[in-house]
């Protein structure tokens, strides 16, 4: 981080193309926690003859990324200045949403949701989206939506983020690579 950096708020953003352009949803507000689902897939072998169940490892399953973003248009988020959202043009909570939802819902030209990454500081995650939940919870005076919450799940991508769980694992516990294809980790010398 250099000097110029110190004043700066990094943002989380989601990266992704729609049709040809590359688009970025930024969050308006940095969510306070998100969290990561691992889950490996077992069969039950057999069972002992002392009631213990015995199971052999079928395959690790992708990781789930989830965070909750809020849409704000009560103007919350200009930094506590009275009146100023009346002075700005604040816009329509939909197409935020909307925006979210074209970026990481709607099938691309592949017929199918585009690959998606999450970027906030050093956490780069490539993924897709799995679902979102959207709560509208926050109304004008006409019923218009003013804040939305979207509680969303991304399916990760593990061919893409492979350098990034080879470089997670390896500083935090000494091991050298993750084999994306079989699930297996692989330590030693390399």
């Amino acid at each position: 981080m250099g000097l110029k950096d110190l004043g700066t708020l990094s943002k989380l953003k989601i990266k992704g193309k729609v049709g040809e352009n590359e688009e970025v949803f930024t969050v308006m507000f940095n969510p306070e926690t998100y969290s990561e689902k691992f889950k490996i897939i077992y069969r039950e072998k057999k069972t002992l003859k002392n009631g213990v169940e015995e199971y052999s490892y079928v395959k690790s399953l992708p990781q789930d990324f989830s965070l909750k973003m809020i849409i704000d248009t009560t103007g919350a988020s200009e930094f506590n200045v009275p009146y100023l959202s009346l002075l700005t043009q604040q816009e329509n909570v939909y197409a935020k949403v909307n925006q979210f939802l074209r970026l990481a819902w709607m099938p691309g030209e592949e017929k199918r949701p585009n690959p998606l990454e999450i970027q906030w500081g050093k956490l780069k995650y490539s993924c897709y989206l799995r679902d979102v939940n959207i709560n509208y919870t926050l109304f004008d005076r006409e019923g218009e939506p003013i804040r939305a919450e979207l509680d969303a799940t991304f399916i990760g991508n593990t061919k893409q983020n492979e350098v990034y769980y080879n470089q997670r694992f390896k500083a935090s516990s000494g091991i050298d690579s993750l084999n994306s294809q079989t699930g297996s980790r692989n330590s030693g010398t390399g």
